[in-house]
């Protein structure tokens, strides 16, 4: 019952986010004149978006105090950052301690997906790799028969691979390097040894 609850919580702060944005009082984030941003919400993450100014910052302190005392859930502020886009560090650290949360730098993770980074780098897809190489290490494929290296592939490891291929296209050599971890594990049973049991 309690994730349900949670929703049902959830759609009053959607609510309240919606009021001030209506009435003027909560400026949000514009990507053109037909498409602005306030609120997305997954699960139990929740990412509000704005403009950068002192009215915003005072406005969002004062829902989240005001949604804390109607619901009786308390936000997180030591789990809660900031992000800037093209702000200046002195103003960004300043609305960091007004709301006594941290500042997150670029680039970071969000539901498994590294936002703010390159694409085209390799760097960028090391959370991947390492993600392949540690369920790995954790299935001691080489116990498996065939058949399962065959089945783990097809229903887990393609799938930690795939979600982030939905967002990104992924360069000619990081495709390769996950080819090569999985036909390791294919024909192998563990990524780091190269012949066939």
């Amino acid at each position: 019952m309690s994730p349900f609850l949670f929703i049902l919580a959830a759609e009053g702060l959607a609510g309240l986010i919606h009021n001030v944005v209506s009435s003027h009082c909560f400026l949000p984030f514009s990507i053109n004149d037909d498409l602005h941003i306030s609120l997305l919400r997954f699960a139990d993450d929740t990412m509000i978006f704005g403009t950068p100014s002192w009215e915003n910052i005072g406005t969002l302190k004062a829902l989240l105090r005001g949604f804390e005392l109607c619901s009786g859930l308390s936000v997180n502020f030591s789990k809660s950052k900031i992000l800037g886009f093209n702000m200046e560090m002195d103003f960004l650290q300043a609305a960091s301690d007004f709301l006594f949360c941290a500042i997150n730098p670029f680039p970071f993770h969000f539901l498994g997906i590294s936002i703010g980074c390159n694409p085209r780098r390799k760097s960028a897809w090391s959370l991947i790799t390492s993600k392949l190489r540690n369920r790995l290490a954790l299935w001691k494929g080489k116990y498996l028969s065939l058949g399962g290296r065959v089945n783990s592939l097809n229903s887990v490891l393609n799938a930690i691979s795939l979600f982030t291929f939905s967002f990104y296209k992924a360069p000619k050599m990081v495709i390769q390097e996950i080819i090569s971890i999985q036909r390791a594990f294919l024909w192998n049973g563990h990524e780091t040894r190269k012949r066939i049991n």
